[in-house]
């Protein structure tokens, strides 16, 4: 070595970059404390649950994760003057049905379609 490399101890270059989930991340097994894939399955009252795929074992969301921006448990927070209330959220206003947008404003307006249209061959 020479003195000038004896001097000079080097430089650490650091970059941050983003963790990608499968890859660099996993949860913890509540059986033995190992990291374990996870698949998402549905327990017996009908909840979706993430579960080990090693051992089966549940593995619970913690509380925490169901906190809001301003720090509220959801069960906790009291409705305002200005939200929409809960019933009018989870009230079903779609009906799915195999129609195009006009064969639905059609039959909702009571218009009936008689044309017959020509053979059209696309090749």
């Amino acid at each position: 070595m020479t003195q000038r490399e004896r001097r000079f101890p080097g430089v650490i270059n650091t970059i941050e970059r983003p963790l990608l989930l499968p890859r660099d991340v996993s949860l913890v097994d509540p059986e033995d404390n190992e990291p374990t894939a996870v698949e998402w399955r549905f327990d017996e009252e009908g909840n979706e649950v993430r579960v080990s795929v090693r051992t089966g074992r549940i593995i619970p969301i913690p509380q925490k994760a169901f906190e809001t921006r301003d720090y509220k448990v959801r069960l906790g927070y009291a409705e305002q003057a200005k939200d929409t209330p809960a019933a009018e959220v989870t009230r079903v206003t779609f009906e799915p049905a195999l129609k195009t947008f006009e064969m639905e404003i059609a039959e909702a307006k009571g218009i009936k379609e008689d044309r017959v249209p020509y053979p059209m061959y696309w090749y």
